[in-house]
């Protein structure tokens, strides 16, 4: 696996001759094989930070680092899930899977047989060849997290992934991440507005303000692994999720600063 390492990360946003500050001098280091939540209101960048560390966005000023080397780029050490699918509907099941080895020439024998693997891990063993339209919510997020592990990635950055989903299907898919993040312990960054989500998932809960976009705590989640949904009853669960509440509730802040930008008009 890998370890992440965020230090005083910034990133401004231009509109015209107005900028907006996203993120403001925000550090944070995630341990290899860690799953680490970032919670907080709309706005306060969570995504952002997520794109960052993917690199899909470049920071404006600090340094992201994975396993100790700069973030210039996605690449395959990183697997990013969103809240919707996004799988391609004219392929199967299947050929969703094989996307990324087809996309950079690695497609084979090995790379089918690796894909046909995922889907049994997954629990879309016998739907191989069904297309996207076919599927449910549930079962098409269990398709895009077999094409994201495809790569074997170290890092799996997940933005709300199961924000979309009805309650009981996404109780079954945090069960199914548990499950399988307990058995590979790979390293896990999730964006959520869920806090019983965070709790339950997370070995660490970082809360971040807007105004602009900061890490105000970092609240561990100190509950027995394996976990279950069952464990959201517990005297435990609901105290530490009343204080990660509180601390969002602290954390409320500001909405973004915009200021002028020197830069606009020359």
């Amino acid at each position: 696996m890998a370890d992440v390492e965020l230090k005083h990360v910034s990133k401004r946003y231009a509109h015209g001759r107005q900028t907006t500050e996203t993120l403001r001098d925000v550090s944070l280091r995630v341990g290899d094989g860690e799953f680490v939540s970032l919670v907080g209101r709309s706005g306060c960048g969570k995504t952002t930070l997520l794109r960052i560390v993917g690199g899909f966005v470049d920071a404006d000023g600090g340094d992201v680092l994975v396993d100790g080397s700069p973030v210039t780029r996605p690449g395959s050490d990183r697997g990013m899930l969103f809240q919707h699918p996004m799988l391609f509907p004219w392929l199967t099941v299947l050929d969703n899977t094989l996307f990324g080895p087809r996309a950079t020439g690695r497609h084979s024998p090995q790379a089918r047989a690796r894909a046909m693997e995922l889907l049994q891990i997954v629990g879309l063993g016998g739907f191989e060849f069904h297309y996207p339209k076919q599927l449910s919510g549930g079962m098409m997020h269990r398709a895009a997290f077999a094409r994201a592990m495809m790569a074997e990635p170290k890092i799996l950055l997940m933005d709300e992934p199961f924000g979309a989903l009805d309650a009981l299907t996404r109780a079954g898919m945090q069960q199914f991440l548990l499950d399988l993040w307990n058995r590979r312990r790979f390293t896990v960054i999730l964006v959520t507005h869920d806090v019983e989500e965070a709790v339950l998932m997370s070995d660490r809960v970082a809360v971040m303000a807007a105004g602009p976009g900061q890490i105000i705590e970092t609240i561990p989640i100190d509950l027995p692994r394996p976990r279950s949904y069952e464990m959201s009853e517990t005297p435990e669960f609901v105290q530490l999720k009343r204080r990660v509440r509180q601390s969002v509730e602290r954390a409320r802040g500001k909405a973004p600063v915009s200021v002028m930008n020197p830069t606009a008009g020359h």
